[in-house]
């Protein structure tokens, strides 16, 4: 090498330096094109880090700008500049003196050179893997980007590898990989009775928390005909009137606490003004039945009188909305209304059929006064306890009221005071089964045979017909009845207990639920019979369902609880998706081969005979033994009247609470027997209970809340215990506390991880200081969630060279919180790291193929892992390339066009494209032209005179780059 030679690459070298060394301290000024900060000031190579070419010089201290029209007369596609006979161009469009050039005008032989700083326009998001789309814009779709190679749809199935195809058939193909198998799922809805995985949450058909409510999945559906219905309930946006008057009285009941004055004169004020309140409400949801049937109407496309033939009823005061005969299409075009809150199918009902006045010591009670001490009757003195001037709603078949043991007649003046046959529409209640008759004489019929309360009044409504069979919508207008018996608007004339001894498909939030929570609110004690669908749990059904009602499961008269009994808990899903469980029943009674009066048309009589061909008479032949939890449920019933006539100041929740907490435990199942089969006595003896109750859950997982109610007119201590299972045999207290609740949160900071799998059951026990106490229990399901866990890096088959540090980045969530994460290269730990960030970094990677694996354990002992491949190259080389023409120093004239020829390949890969550039002084480069296939031919023209250096530049398959020069000198002609 001569000096010449030498003192130009050192010269070379320096004006490298000071471009590099200007850039890298941001010295020049810049212009934003495109998103792209382009350098301006002074003429930069296409080998800096701009992609952007700009003709022309300026000095750093006078940044002179440069802007497309520079360079075109009317600006294209904003992209690269080219110094070259002022051409400016990008990969798709450009211009050449000032005309716009389409991308069919773009030279081919620059298409690698323009792959490689082509301006992306795409926005980048998630690659999806199967919309067809370059979602995450690296010019990959689908299948094809690496991004999608854990995804199940592009997992080539190859046995023994240890992964699963799409649809996991590797577990019937390939018997070596299924141990890795997840079951079959998809991440769609799951269909419950598929037997596959829909869902992907490793539970399949009815051993899915999603398919709790499903009707293939519950095991009281014995026919179709349990999950009948006819049309649809058709629930509108604004509360019912009930709920309405209970905020009201709420508010004014706040606003007296926190005045002065408390007089009766401003408490009868108030009471005016809440009524005047209701008025206006009624009529404002009169307004909002009036337009939902409107755009109903209008929607279903019907004319008045087709419309008006489909409205079964309507309902305002213990729900709000519209019973209507119409079918599942039609029901589902209306989700949308603007009116509708939701849509409810209107199920069919059903009676539930299958020497207790002692056995519960009713009779016992007979002879005491309100005070306690013995009655006339019981040789004291003052009156008897047998549930006088208490008002029960009968809502079932009827009620023979021409029976003996029921006063004999209809009317104001007789034991069956009142009520309506909701299923003919008419005002005479009878009868046409005998359910309702047997009901009824349970609860309070006097005559040969007592019932429980047998001084109390009936009120008959009929909403099931001859076959004992009915519908929601009838069941919720007799609730309203039961509400207002007069339909004056004035709720105060209520009656005091609903009995109801019938049930169907539902859940708590159901409408008939709904209805009755609403009655209870008003001040009607709600007695609902469990249901027969036994012994499976999750079997009661609605209105049993509903969360302020006493649902009444069947015992025997040897305290054993029957096999038809329906079983709780009850569970059901919020609106947001969580599943919710439900402490049900609430007690037991007497339902076995009950005693009671018969109907004169009864049909009861005729259908056991032909079942079990035996008399079921008893006493005479106008009595009838039969069993269900229809017949456990008036006793209850009759024990409400009872407490209600000696304690006429306690509300509903009083009432539960007394029998609730005075029930005797007679099983080890609460899902079976609930609180215990009830007892009379001491619930008439017991003073007023605290309050305790318990909310569901909202989470299963991580920190929660558990709220509800913990107060007394005294002062309390209210603790929070935890057991296993739905009747565990011992409890952990888990909190401790004096302070009173309502409607709150009763401990803030709830780890859900004490819950085991499965179902749990946390107890709420609050206690006051006159002795005594009330609990409450809710039955949450736990069910362990594995941790989510991924590669942040490297991606799936990922490649590296040798040497080159890899680094191993896991992310990894779990709401119980994160124990350990575990990474593995080829079955050897690399690290158990237990705080995040999750990484190692690898040094020491081999040449060849590697599986990375990744497991991560929850603080639940749950685990979850991850594996990806990736390969490891050995270091690259770089390509060879050499300038076969021209020679060096050769000498050209002017004018003539000159070729240059340039061999390149590359010794462990490929060459991706060759490139051809002169300068004048070694730091600025301008473009000849770009090859990507050999031989490797461009030809130089118009070339001024000077001397030239004249640089070839390989680019291989990894942009590992060489060089080569040659010199030339062109001379005047």
């Amino acid at each position: 090498m001569n000096n010449k030679t030498e003192l130009l690459i050192v010269i070379i070298i320096a004006a490298f330096a000071i471009v590099f060394m200007l850039f890298s301290t941001g010295a020049l000024g810049d212009l934003t094109i495109t998103g792209k900060a382009i350098n301006i000031c002074t003429p930069v190579s296409k080998d800096t880090d701009s992609s952007f070419f700009i003709k022309g010089t300026s000095t750093v201290s006078g940044c002179a700008a440069a802007t497309v029209s520079d360079f075109c007369v009317s600006p294209c596609v904003v992209g690269e500049y080219v110094n070259s006979d002022l051409v400016y161009f990008n990969c798709t469009k450009g211009c050449v003196n000032g005309a716009c050039l389409s991308s069919t005008d773009i030279n081919p032989s620059l298409a690698a050179y323009c792959a490689e700083r082509v301006t992306d326009t795409c926005t980048p998001t998630t690659e999806i893997c199967n919309d067809g789309k370059d979602n995450d814009c690296d010019t990959k779709i689908d299948c094809q980007d690496t991004n999608c190679a854990n995804n199940l749809r592009c997992i080539v199935q190859t046995c023994g590898d240890g992964d699963c195809d799409e649809r996991n058939e590797d577990c019937e193909t390939c018997p070596e990989d299924c141990g890795i198998c997840p079951p079959v799922c998809d991440n769609t809805e799951t269909l419950c009775n598929d037997g596959k995985d829909n869902d992907c949450d490793g539970s399949m058909d009815c051993s899915d928390d999603d398919c709790a409510n499903k009707p293939s999945c519950n095991p009281y559906v014995v026919s179709g005909d349990d999950l009948d219905y006819k049309g649809y309930i058709i629930e509108l946006k604004n509360p019912p009137l009930l709920e309405y008057k209970k905020n009201l009285e709420i508010y004014y009941a706040n606003r007296i606490s926190q005045s002065e004055i408390t007089s009766q004169v401003v408490r009868e004020e108030t009471n005016a003004q809440i009524l005047s309140e209701l008025d206006t409400y009624r009529e404002q949801l009169e307004i909002e039945h009036l337009t939902a049937k409107s755009e109903i109407q209008a929607e279903l496309e019907l004319s008045n009188t087709e419309f008006n033939e489909k409205i079964i009823s309507e309902h305002k005061e213990a729900f709000n909305g519209i019973s209507l005969d119409i079918s599942d299409q039609e029901a589902e075009s209306l989700k949308n209304s603007p009116s509708v809150k939701r849509i409810y199918p209107n199920y069919k009902v059903k009676a539930f059929l299958i020497d207790s006045v002692p056995l519960i010591n009713a009779d016992q009670v007979w002879d005491l006064t309100t005070g306690g001490t013995p009655c006339i009757e019981g040789g004291g003195i003052g009156e008897c306890i047998k549930g006088k001037g208490i008002n029960i709603a009968i809502i079932d078949t009827g009620v023979d009221y021409t029976h003996q043991d029921l006063g004999g007649c209809f009317g104001s003046s007789c034991k069956v005071k009142g009520g309506w046959d909701f299923v003919n529409d008419d005002g005479d209640p009878m009868d046409d089964h005998g359910h309702g008759t047997h009901v009824a004489a349970t609860a309070a019929g006097r005559g040969i045979l007592d019932g429980i309360a047998p001084e109390a009044n009936i009120y008959a409504y009929k909403v099931l017909d001859s076959s004992g069979s009915g519908w929601s919508n009838d069941i919720i207008s007799a609730i309203e009845r039961a509400v207002d018996p007069n339909q004056d608007g004035d709720f105060s004339d209520h009656l005091d207990i609903i009995s109801m001894s019938l049930g169907g498909w539902g859940n708590p939030n159901d409408p008939t639920s709904t209805a009755i929570d609403k009655a209870v609110d008003a001040g009607v004690v709600a007695v609902i019979a469990a249901g027969n669908s036994g012994p499976r749990e999750n079997t009661i059904t609605s209105p049993g369902t509903a969360r302020k009602a006493i649902t009444v499961a069947a015992s025997g008269k040897q305290d054993f609880i029957p096999r038809f009994s329906s079983r709780g808990p009850v569970y059901w899903f919020y609106e947001n998706g969580v599943i919710n469980y439900l402490f049900k029943p609430d007690v037991t009674a007497p339902g076995v081969s009950i005693c009671a009066a018969q109907s004169s048309q009864d049909t009861i009589w005729s259908i056991l005979m032909d079942r079990y061909q035996y008399d079921t008479h008893c006493l005479d032949t106008k009595h009838i033994a039969i069993s269900g939890t229809s017949m456990a449920t008036p006793h209850v019933a009759g024990v409400a009247a009872l407490l209600l006539q000696a304690h006429p100041d306690w509300n509903p929740i009083d009432i539960k609470n007394a029998i609730r907490g005075k029930a005797i435990q007679i099983d080890n199942d609460y899902m079976a027997q609930g609180y215990g089969r009830i007892d009379a006595l001491k619930s008439i003896q017991s003073s007023k209970l605290p309050i305790a109750h318990l909310e569901p859950l909202k989470q299963d997982s991580g920190i929660t809340q558990i709220s509800g109610s913990a107060f007394s007119t005294n002062a309390i201590t209210y603790k929070i215990y935890h057991g296993k299972g739905t009747s565990p045999d011992a409890f952990t207290e888990i909190y401790t506390s004096n302070i009173l609740v309502i409607n709150n949160y009763l401990y803030n900071n709830f780890n859900t991880t004490i819950l085991t799998e499965g179902h749990n059951t946390i107890k709420l026990v609050v206690y006051d200081n006159q002795g005594g106490q009330s609990e409450d229990r809710i039955v949450p399901k736990a069910k362990y969630h594995p941790p989510l866990i991924s590669f942040i890096s490297p991606i799936n088959d990922g490649t590296f060279t040798a040497g080159q540090p890899i680094v191993i980045d896991v992310s990894a969530s779990d709401a119980s919180g994160i124990n350990n994460v575990v990474i593995k290269a080829n079955g050897n730990i690399l690290i158990i790291d237990t705080a995040t960030p999750y990484y190692y970094v690898w040094l020491s990677a081999p040449v060849g193929s590697h599986v990375l694996v990744a497991v991560a354990t929850d603080n639940a002992g749950a685990t979850s892992y991850i594996v990806i491949n990736i390969t490891v190259n050995p270091a690259n080389r770089a390509p060879n390339v050499s300038i076969i023409k021209p020679l060096n120093n050769s000498v050209f004239t002017m004018g003539n066009n000159i070729a240059i020829n340039v061999s390149a390949y590359d010794p462990d890969g490929s060459v991706s494209y060759v490139a051809a550039e002169y300068s004048t002084n070694g730091s600025i480069w301008n473009y000849v032209g770009v090859g990507t296939l050999s031989p490797y031919y461009f030809v130089w023209n118009n070339i001024p005179q000077g001397r030239y250096i004249i640089r070839a530049t390989a680019t291989d398959n990894q942009n590992t780059k060489s060089y080569a020069y040659t010199n030339v000198v062109i001379n005047k002609i």
